[in-house]
């Protein structure tokens, strides 16, 4: 049985110029029948595989707000527990990551928040069609080290503000 698993959230705010990566951007409408869809799969696997580990990627996993992404986390992790020593990566733009998201994450046993900055230089930013500036990956580090709780890995938070803080 496998130990691990990725869960493909396609939602984004906008398509970067460089994504090759199968999104939608700008159609949330998608959300709410992209949950049901999450929800009917998972409930072939009959019973719930523990995992290792457990990667949110995409798209943008954080693009869906509150009650959303919470009920994404709760049935993900009804079918796939977490076990002891567990890593619970989720991707995220610094563009929009805020104290109620990543309390949400904590809630949910994330270990780590893998921020989308590809670059703290601001013509690069543009030349790749990023939505955020370097400023915001500082901001959304603050916002991380700030509302965590005990399972949100500090380390992975406090490196993403040395190097932004260098290079500013």
């Amino acid at each position: 049985m496998p130990r691990s698993a990725y869960i493909h959230v396609p939602f984004c705010a906008h398509r970067c110029g460089y994504c090759n990566f199968t999104v939608v951007a700008g159609r949330n409408d998608l959300v709410e029948p992209y949950l049901e869809a999450i929800e009917r799969e998972l409930l072939g696997l009959g019973e719930p595989s523990e995992v290792d580990t457990l990667f949110f990627g995409g798209g943008t996993p954080t693009q869906l707000r509150g009650r959303q992404l919470g009920r994404l986390l709760a049935t993900v992790l009804r079918w796939h527990p977490l076990a002891a020593g567990h890593e619970f990566s989720v991707e995220a733009n610094p563009a929009d990551l805020d104290a109620e998201t990543v309390r949400i994450l904590a809630e949910h046993g994330v270990t780590r928040i893998s921020l989308g900055a590809q670059s703290f230089n601001a013509a690069k930013l543009r030349l790749l069609k990023r939505d955020h500036e370097a400023n915001d990956i500082e901001r959304s580090v603050k916002t991380g080290e700030a509302g965590r709780a005990r399972n949100l890995a500090r380390s992975d938070l406090r490196d993403a503000g040395r190097i932004a803080r260098a290079v500013a």
